[in-house]
């Protein structure tokens, strides 16, 4: 990526406009609500202005050339739900379209602000059956 412009990113970015403008990096993480990204800029941190590598710049103000994955994440295959209440709940695993546990509990995801909780079968409440291989 190649940062081009510095009209929608925050003051303090802006104040380095005339030493940012132009140099190329890497966007390592996605800030505040997907508006703003946090760049890693290439060089030695002896070129860079004020020796700081890492701004923050909003995405309207980069040229992105290409989208390199460095590491493939995978995602957990069940998602959480639950049985019973307080000290009695249990943790099921759940395909996150169906209603229904892979011990057969009918039960669904618990989605929380669109994303739901991984069911991970190390944890001390997670059902025996669903944890099972």
């Amino acid at each position: 990526m190649t940062i081009v412009d510095l009209l929608h990113s925050n003051g303090r970015t802006r104040a380095y406009r005339d030493f940012l403008l132009g140099r190329s990096g890497v966007v390592i993480d996605i800030l505040t609500y997907g508006a703003n990204t946090l760049v890693k800029l290439d060089g030695s941190h002896q070129d860079l202005p004020a020796g700081v590598r890492r701004w923050s710049v909003h995405r309207d103000d980069l040229a992105v050339e290409a989208v390199a994955i460095t590491e493939e994440l995978s995602a957990p295959s069940y998602r959480a739900g639950v049985t019973g209440t307080g000290s009695e709940a249990v943790l099921h695993a759940v395909v996150l379209s169906e209603s229904t546990s892979l011990c057969t509990e009918p039960i669904g995801p618990l989605p929380i602000s669109g994303w739901s909780l991984p069911f991970i079968p190390a944890s001390p409440r997670a059902c025996t059956r669903c944890a099972a291989p």
